[in-house]
């Protein structure tokens, strides 16, 4: 009876091992595929403040903004065009 309940305990540690496996797997290849971010990019969000936001995050942005000509933009005309756009003011 012992022996049998300790082959069971094995075999349920070992299927944990291999589900902990799975997700470090998973986790891994998300960071891999996402973006680096920054702290402060985090906590307030994606590109809430500019100086921050990677070139891609204020492309999004000005996608979203509908900025015109944002395919041949920088990452600092970027910058300006997003907060000109949410200003009111000229993209």
């Amino acid at each position: 009876m012992m022996r049998l309940l300790k082959l069971c305990l094995l075999g349920a540690i070992a299927a944990l091992g291999v589900l902990i496996g799975r997700r470090l797997l998973e986790l891994e290849q998300e960071t891999a595929a996402s973006p680096p971010t920054t702290r402060a990019s985090r906590e307030n969000g994606a590109g809430a403040g500019n100086d921050e936001a990677t070139r891609e995050q204020l492309y999004k942005q000005a996608q979203d903004l509908g900025v015109e000509g944002r395919s041949k933009m920088n990452k600092r005309q970027l910058q300006e065009a997003v907060a000109a756009a949410k200003t009111g003011g000229n993209s």
